[in-house]
């Protein structure tokens, strides 16, 4: 079932500290089984950082259009199946060095970045905590 929350409720875990929000985002992926990007014409959308180039993922389709407003036309937000995403995606960022940018919120686009092999440990470790 997929993670709906209310504005407020968004406006409210966007307040976190980056590292608390990317552990509440990571928390939501692995109960939830899903992960948001942004898709448009040309595909999925990717920023620079620095000289390495980022995806912004979020847990909700909701954090995903909060952050585009409207400096995304003719984008939106888009699932990736928890499937596609460790058995495509994970391997292909690491081959050719992609970032993930975790949960970025406000025009400043906060938030914690991981490669594709410290993604996965945090999920790792979040799940193991768990148990």
């Amino acid at each position: 079932m997929p993670l709906v929350l209310t504005q407020g409720e968004r406006q409210h875990i966007a307040s976190f500290e980056p590292e608390d929000r990317a552990e509440y985002c990571i928390t939501q992926l692995l109960k939830h089984q899903e992960i948001f990007g942004l898709f448009g014409k040309d595909g999925w959308i990717m920023m620079e950082a620095d000289e390495d180039v980022v995806l912004p993922v979020w847990p909700t389709a909701g954090f995903a259009e909060d952050w585009m407003g409207e400096q995304f036309e003719g984008v939106e937000a888009k699932s990736i199946s928890f499937t596609d995403w460790f058995e495509k995606w994970l391997p292909g960022m690491e081959g050719n060095g992609t970032l993930i940018l975790v949960c970025p919120v406000g025009d400043e686009e906060e938030g914690i970045i991981l490669s594709p092999s410290e993604f996965i440990e945090c999920l790792k470790a979040d799940d193991d905590s768990k148990e």
